[in-house]
């Protein structure tokens, strides 16, 4: 309304003055029982103090969405047909009794079947002993959480089932879990990631919004920005204590962004760890998963015997002592293959389901372990980076063979002082994907990546070009609009050119922060060719891939 009143007629808020305003404020959940109370009793209804109470819950839960309703949630509740009304409506017999149940509005809190982290067991105990004794749990449990553990682990999981159990507790208004990463916060231009941030947020009132990645917001101006628009919102009224929100990374990744905002590490204070999946664990995921195809007798993993299991077994610790190894979302990767290898062979006609065997499954692990294997082996410490930071020299289970020293360039293809062009550490011969040269010894994931983020420096680049070129235009544009200062045309260019301004000075900070890091490196050594570096998500890497610096080492 004062919007409206500001912008659409200045004649409007002079005859409709704010200060004569009537204000209304939400009803409290005193006021709507008594409103559910006074519409029983119009409709010649009485309900229980337990049909009461569960009403109470349910709308105190429907406030976590936007636009909540205040009495007109009451009415939506009476429409439900699940009463024994023809109509839907209450329309029945006087002093006809109604006595709502928990399954009917709202679901209680179950035993989970599955294994909660036993601080979210803890939060169950906590709002289920308080409401017996009628007290709001609100404020004793906390809202904020960091996920920290290493890939395929369960964060995202969790997260979903999450939903459920804050919705069961009466805490949020749906199980619904809003999925999204630290690029659905930042925006490309300055000025339009909090309103972005804040918009992520509105989306997930009432709901778990679940932030994966979470650990670029660390990194840039704009991610900076993101990050504090983010604590500034948990604790305004409108967000607080009314989602949840989660943010998902690697160990060592939500350790440095705890640390880059004071702010953030008062506000998530509860953090949830997540450990690697044990062999054990790692083959009940496998027979579940197994077991999930139909018309395929899955008998060799549901009764395998002793010898089968342990070869299994023993298979899942090879793995999970390798580079990379992502835990569930491996398993499942191996379930896959498993089946698809069965299905790939002849089948006898009128053969009604498929047979899985003991040499179908560990012809599928074998394989894979030998993989990882051939993968381990090109890696090396220097030039490796695992999910918590570089690998160290002791980090690597298997030797690598140590990498043939880089020849000497020849003037022409040094980098000049101020060159930007990206230039391998050594000649080598051209990569069958990417046509370019690397170094030699540097794995497909590492070089790949390498060129992924060589291709987002250079749109960033370009972005920043093209933002510096639309200033002059904008600024030329503003000499020729007129000489009426307050022309709708020249007050739009005048606000283009001050946002761009905004954004120029955010393009010559991140450049200077650039050369500086680009200098050090330079010193640092570390790479004898002195090529430049490209940046990543948590580091530096030169431009052949057989180096690496992390954020951490420039400090």
């Amino acid at each position: 309304m004062e919007m409206m009143f500001q912008t659409v007629n200045e004649g409007l808020s002079r005859r409709f003055p704010m200060s004569a305003a009537f204000n209304f404020e939400d009803f409290s959940d005193d006021d709507l029982q008594d409103i559910l109370a006074l519409k029983l009793k119009q409709a010649g209804f009485h309900a229980t103090k337990d049909a009461k109470l569960v009403v109470r819950q349910c709308l105190a839960r429907t406030r976590n969405r936007p636009n909540f309703g205040n009495a007109g949630e009451v009415d939506i509740l009476l429409i439900r047909p699940s009463y024994g009304t023809s109509s839907g409506y209450l329309r029945g017999k006087p002093e006809t009794s109604i006595s709502w149940s928990p399954s009917t509005l709202t679901p209680t809190m179950t035993e989970r079947r599955e294994p909660l982290p036993t601080a979210l067991e803890g939060y169950q105990n906590v709002v289920r002993n308080m409401k017996q004794l009628g007290l709001d749990p609100r404020q004793n449990i906390p809202f904020n959480f960091p996920f920290r553990g290493p890939p395929g682990s369960g964060k995202t999981s969790t997260a979903r089932r999450m939903g459920q159990i804050f919705y069961d507790m009466g805490i949020l208004a749906t199980t619904e879990v809003i999925e999204s990463s630290a690029s659905d916060l930042v925006a490309q231009y300055v000025g339009q990631t909090g309103p972005k941030t804040e918009r992520l947020l509105e989306k997930g009132l009432g709901r778990v919004l679940f932030i994966d990645e979470a650990y670029r917001l660390a990194d840039g101006a704009f991610g900076k920005e993101a990050m504090d628009e983010l604590v500034d919102c948990l604790t305004k009224e409108k967000f607080y204590k009314k989602l949840i929100v989660v943010l998902a990374g690697y160990d060592g990744e939500i350790n440095r962004l705890m640390a880059s905002n004071p702010g953030l590490a008062s506000r998530f204070s509860e953090t949830v760890l997540f450990q690697n999946l044990t062999a054990f664990q790692c083959w009940i995921l496998l027979r579940d998963s197994l077991g999930q195809i139909e018309r395929v007798d899955r008998m060799v993993v549901q009764q395998p015997d002793d010898q089968f299991k342990s070869q299994i077994l023993a298979s899942f610790e090879n793995l999970s002592a390798l580079p990379g190894w992502a835990n569930g979302r491996d398993v499942k990767t191996i379930s896959a293959t498993i089946i698809r290898k069965a299905f790939s062979f002849p089948q006898d006609a009128g053969k009604e389901e498929l047979v899985l065997t003991q040499a179908m499954i560990m012809e599928v692990l074998g394989s894979t372990i030998e993989e990882r294997r051939l993968r381990a082996a090109t890696i090396t410490p220097s030039s490796t980076q695992s999910e918590d930071g570089p690998l160290t020299a002791t980090s690597a289970p298997f030797p690598t063979p140590p990498l043939p020293r880089p020849s000497v360039p020849t003037a022409k293809d040094q980098v000049r002082p101020g060159e930007a062009a990206d230039k391998p550490c050594a000649p080598a011969p051209a990569h069958p994907i990417s046509g370019e040269g690397r170094d030699p010894g540097v794995s497909d994931v590492v070089w790949m990546q390498l060129q992924a983020d060589k291709q987002r420096n250079e749109a960033q680049r370009n972005r920043d070009t093209e933002t510096l070129h639309r200033e002059g235009s904008i600024k030329k544009q503003l000499k020729t609009s007129g000489d009426t200062p307050d022309s709708d045309e020249r007050r739009n260019y005048e606000e283009q050119l001050r946002n761009l301004a905004r954004e120029r000075v955010e393009i010559e900070e991140r450049k200077k922060q650039e050369e500086a890091a680009q200098q050090k490196l330079q010193e640092m050594g570390v790479c004898p060719v002195g090529f430049r570096w490209i940046i990543q998500a948590t580091g530096y890497r030169c431009a052949g891939g057989s180096h690496f610096v992390s954020s951490a080492q420039l400090i």
